[in-house]
């Protein structure tokens, strides 16, 4: 893990010619001053790792392609993770309590990503902070390609004067819970998750939670955060994680 580099990122992937490729697994990335885990181009994999408590953010892909998948990432205080004219493909993520009165956007930002992958997808996005009026659970900025986004949670991030959930240009959400601000599309619902335990950071669901079963009928990821498989039930579950019966 990478831990407390004072006034620096983490872990940063710069390519010098070539495309340059990194993959993290299991490992934990906190309490850096600058952003967690940054990357100028090349490929960018992080799988089953935490990254929180960066000041700076969590993890930040300009260029080249981002994968992150089964992993949390809280508490940065720069924000969640944001995309720059990148590739990306962030699935199974626990995205939750980024961000700051003073940070430009709290769970995700997608910005400029027009071309080739680009897959947000059965993440849970909650309790992320903006500045005022800003958006702060996912935004999307200078997309010239329309994106739709399945199959995530984006619930009861703290917004204030006019801020929102989700917002931006070209981008449309089917099979998600978003609220307590409806967002129209197909699927789409607007009711409280019902997380096991906020308060102790356990963002998994509960028996009676209404993202049971509800996820894209069509949808074929086969498993959840944990490694569980998908579909517990009738359908698979919106959000990171398949409850199981």
């Amino acid at each position: 893990g990478a831990s407390g580099t004072a006034g620096a990122d983490g872990i940063q992937l710069l390519p010098n010619g070539g495309v340059p490729k990194l993959s993290l697994t299991r490992v934990k990335v906190a309490n850096n001053q600058g952003v967690g885990i940054s990357s100028s181009g090349g490929t960018l994999t992080v799988t089953q790792s935490t990254v929180s408590t960066n000041t700076g953010g969590g993890i930040s892909s300009s260029g080249g392609t981002l994968t992150v998948t089964q992993s949390t990432v809280s508490t940065n205080t720069g924000g969640g993770i944001s995309v720059t004219s990148a590739q990306f493909d962030l699935t199974n993520n626990i995205i939750v309590k980024n961000g700051g009165p003073a940070s430009s956007f709290g769970g995700v930002l997608l910005s400029q990503a027009s071309t080739g992958t680009r897959k947000l997808e059965f993440n849970t996005i909650t309790q992320n902070t903006a500045t005022s009026s800003f958006i702060s659970g996912v935004g999307c900025n200078l997309l010239s390609q329309a994106l739709t986004l399945s199959n995530n949670i984006v619930y009861a991030n703290q917004v204030s004067s006019g801020g929102t959930q989700v917002g931006g240009n070209n981008c449309s959400w089917t099979y998600s819970n978003i609220g307590p601000d409806a967002v129209v599309g197909t699927g789409n619902i607007n009711a409280d998750p019902l997380f096991l335990n906020t308060v102790q950071d356990n963002f998994h669901i509960t028996p009676g939670s209404p993202c049971k079963d509800v996820a894209d009928p069509a949808a074929t990821l086969a498993l959840d955060v944990d490694g569980d498989v998908r579909p517990q039930g009738a359908g698979r579950d919106i959000g990171a994680d398949e409850l199981a019966p």
